[in-house]
């Protein structure tokens, strides 16, 4: 071996660049010796011995560049002809003078696999096609198994992003981790506008807590001083903690997976395997929802739907305003009196957001009617399909219940089963219920009559002109009013009052079937928590599963895991 090499290098095949005598050869500088010309000859390296490989390495001037990319000392070139082939300037500066560590190198063949633009490089280098070689040992010594600390190791096994653990300490009785933790890259940075500003001082001598996942059963907490830092726009502020949102005592990690398990099973069950307290989580879904939709604007709102949704016993009720178009709940209050739907349009919508709603559909109410028509001055209102039919359902329904009540145990017989084939449309009755039906024609002509009247009145809803609807309407309503079912006729007056509400749907098509599914979901939502004690819990459910606002996508995306 030649004087001042300190390890003589094995053969080309051989090479293994995890070895630790391979290492100490590329840290320390040192002549390059005959085994290293041995070994990058046959690659169509060029290179000298002594004084003449550092002169050949310092004849090319330096790039005096920023470098912007890699660690400072890296060095490299793009990429030549064809994938993977160097140049003859693309051979790091630490073959021809070994001074570089193997984490540059590392670098550098990152730099050559992933084509990010680097710095010319001066100095002797390897022919076209043959760098490949040393590329692909390069790649091998980074990808190879190293030994870790405990504190990068627990950084790797819980996934954190963003952050760097700095101490461990372990509370055995209580089953809690303590993780030391101080931002990675993104500090000192401004709540507000994101800039870096200058640290101040830090706010407290104790670290404050925020609480993690649970992992194999032991509670994680980070553990962080934030500091004082002065931004140039906003002045003197608290530095954004990446990992937690304001004045949140949980990370961004468990509120991902409260919101999540909110939305897959019931509250009681989550806490469970949360390993907290019902009271607790509930406490974190309100407040991680209530801090999503802070500061949320209703945007784009041309078709609304009204409708109340029973959310306990004793005639408790919740409003619930809908997004025809994108089929999402936009609001939901207590109450269903016209000062809960005034709330509505007087705080969550502007002036002009009033006017360009183009549509609104609800039930029958007074309420919601009064509401819209006294807010919304160009939308026009169309009353829901589905409650005019049910309307009319009852009524006939209700002439059934006065006959059943006046007939004998023997004759009700004949009228068993007539309630569901009154109720159903007529094209989805078998051949036996419509037999049914003549055979009362005789026997009881109150209930054939009523009968007649609901499916005459289903011809109105496949008209295509407005005149021709409303020719139908007037003629139905004369023959409703002279069959003496006074059922019937009290629906033909109510029919009348909103005639022009009712005939609005012709050109529209516009049906409250949305919300109806929306409410169905609702109502599972209600069923599965076998109700609700307060109503703001309810509000929460129905915001995360059906609002308008996707709440669990809200999280940064380096922290939605589960």
């Amino acid at each position: 071996m030649e004087a001042g090499c300190r390890t003589l290098l094995p053969d080309p095949v051989q090479l293994d660049p995890g070895d630790h005598r391979v290492r100490r050869s590329l840290r320390v500088p040192a002549p390059v010796s005959s085994s290293v010309i041995a070994y990058c000859q046959p690659l169509g390296g060029h290179l000298g011995t002594g004084s003449s490989a550092q002169a050949a390495s310092s004849s090319t001037p330096k790039s005096k560049k920023r470098r912007r990319f890699g660690p400072r000392s890296v060095q490299g070139s793009s990429l030549g002809p064809g994938r993977g082939a160097l140049t003859s300037a693309s051979l790091p500066r630490c073959v021809a003078t070994p001074c570089l560590g193997v984490r540059e190198l590392q670098a550098w063949a990152w730099r050559l696999e992933a084509d990010v633009p680097h710095e010319p490089l001066d100095g002797p280098g390897l022919a076209n096609g043959h760098g490949f070689v040393l590329f692909k040992l390069l790649r091998q010594n980074m990808t190879k198994d190293e030994p870790m600390t405990d504190t990068k190791l627990i950084r790797k096994m819980l996934q954190f992003v963003g952050l760097m653990v700095t101490a461990v300490v372990f509370k055995e009785r209580a089953k809690e981790l303590l993780l030391y933790v101080k931002p990675y890259k993104n500090g000192c940075r401004c709540p507000h506008c994101g800039y870096r500003g200058t640290i101040k001082r830090v706010l407290s001598k104790k670290p404050r807590q925020w609480r993690d996942v649970t992992v194999c059963g032991w509670t994680v907490f980070l553990l962080y001083c934030p500091k004082e830092i002065v931004c140039r726009t906003h002045g003197r502020v608290q530095e954004e903690i990446p990992w937690a949102g304001p004045y949140a005592r949980i990370t961004y990690r468990l509120e991902y997976r409260v919101l999540v398990y909110a939305q897959l099973m019931t509250q009681k069950a989550a806490a469970q395997l949360l390993q907290m307290a019902t009271s607790t989580f509930s406490d974190i879904l309100h407040r991680t929802i209530e801090r999503t939709r802070d500061g949320h604007r209703i945007r784009g709102l041309k078709a609304i739907g009204i409708d109340e949704v029973s959310y306990r016993k004793g005639h408790k009720y919740v409003t619930v305003v809908y997004d025809l178009d994108r089929s999402r709940v936009v609001w939901v209050g207590e109450g269903k009196k016209r000062s809960t739907i005034d709330v509505f349009f007087n705080d969550m919508l502007s002036d002009d957001q009033k006017k360009r709603i183009q549509w609104a559909s609800c039930d029958m109410s007074d309420t919601f009617i009064g509401a819209i028509k006294a807010h919304c001055p160009n939308a026009k209102l169309v009353l829901d399909r589905f409650h005019i039919l049910r309307a009319l359902g009852e009524a006939a329904d209700e002439i059934r219940k006065e006959q059943w009540r006046e007939l004998s145990k023997a004759e009700r017989q004949a009228l068993k089963g007539l309630r569901w084939i009154l109720f159903k449309h007529p094209s989805n009755r078998t051949a036996e219920e419509k037999r049914l039906l003549k055979s009362i024609r005789k026997s009881n002509n109150r209930i054939f009559r009523a009968s007649v009247l609901k499916d005459e009145f289903d011809q109105f809803w496949g008209y295509k002109r407005e005149s021709a609807a409303r020719r139908f309407l007037k003629n139905w309503s004369t023959a409703a009013l002279k069959s003496r079912l006074e059922p019937i006729r009290r629906f033909v007056r109510t029919l009348r009052r909103h005639m022009e509400d009712i005939i609005t749907f012709i050109p529209s098509r516009l049906t409250n079937a949305t919300s109806e599914g929306i409410n169905r979901i609702i109502r599972m939502l209600k069923n599965r928590a076998s109700g609700f004690r307060n109503v703001a819990s309810f509000i929460d459910m129905i915001y995360l599963a059906v609002g308008d606002v996707d709440i669990p996508a809200q999280i940064p995306r380096e922290f939605r895991v589960i």
